[in-house]
């Protein structure tokens, strides 16, 4: 629904988009200011492997239409907010030396470098912990908010990275 420079304020020369655009069907689309675009009129010649692929530009539609109708990303970025908001009173109130980052969309929770390298087994159990809780994140990189994501199932993630701190805070120095 923009894109980063949406969010951000950007005017970009080119923006490129892909298939989340069609949820997740091959698709994607360069747009740009006129002059740039207009290369495309009489210098350039453009092909595509998918340019008759009609089922992509309905999905495409279809998706775009949903997203607008149920104010998805507004959905999404407010559940985002609030879990980003337990999860850091969760690192705050555990006293484990980790870092939460991605908010609203992206979580990602980090494991604060140290000379002794503990935080590798502190990720490591972290990890380990949620898993058995049956949550899995990415040790190594960032999650995502979806929004079939229900509040329960967001409360339920967040008390079992609390569960997992605190096992963490087991561990030996």
């Amino acid at each position: 629904m923009g894109g980063a420079q949406k969010l951000f304020g950007v005017i970009p020369d080119l923006a490129a988009f892909g298939k989340a655009m069609a949820n997740g069907y091959p698709i994607s689309t360069l747009v740009g200011k006129e002059e740039i675009m207009d290369v495309l009129v009489e210098k350039v010649f453009l092909s595509s492997t998918f340019f008759p692929n009609s089922l992509s530009q309905v999905a495409s539609l279809k998706t775009i239409e949903f997203l607008e109708r149920e104010r998805v990303l507004e959905n999404i970025k407010k559940k985002g907010m609030e879990f980003a908001k337990k999860v850091k009173d969760h690192i705050i109130d555990s006293g484990v030396s980790c870092t939460y980052t991605g908010e609203p969309w992206m979580p990602y929770i980090t494991f604060d470098p140290d000379p002794n390298y503990l935080y590798r087994k502190l990720r490591e159990e972290f990890y380990r912990q949620l898993i058995r809780r049956r949550v899995f994140l990415q040790p190594f990189h960032h999650g995502y908010i979806a929004y079939r994501h229900t509040d329960e199932d967001l409360n339920y993630a967040s008390e079992m990275i609390e569960e997992s701190l605190k096992e963490c805070k087991k561990i030996k120095i």
